[in-house]
């Protein structure tokens, strides 16, 4: 089974390196992102969530697995690579 790793570290005081990689971390593939939009999509996240009726949650998980992709399409192109074998995200 194969699993794909998440690792996510702040970088300076206004970005986060986002980190993917399935077997070995020195094979990875990487994004920056701002802290400013991270903050927003919290801020996003924690207002659709708490509150008498809370956005769908499939709804709210694409979003953030779009943003995360990003333009580049980094997770899906992760997955791609493994599009046969038994994944666990």
């Amino acid at each position: 089974m194969k699993i794909l790793h998440l690792d996510l570290k702040l970088v300076g005081d206004r970005y986060a390196e986002l980190r993917l990689f399935w077997d070995n971390p020195n094979n990875c593939q990487s994004r920056q992102l701002s802290l400013t939009e991270i903050t927003k999509l919290i801020q996003k996240v924690e207002t659709d969530y708490y509150t008498r009726l809370p956005e769908d949650y499939a709804k709210t998980g694409q979003a953030l697995y779009n943003w995360l992709d990003g333009s580049d399409r980094i997770f899906q192109s992760a997955i791609d690579q493994h599009k046969c074998s038994e994944l666990q995200t």
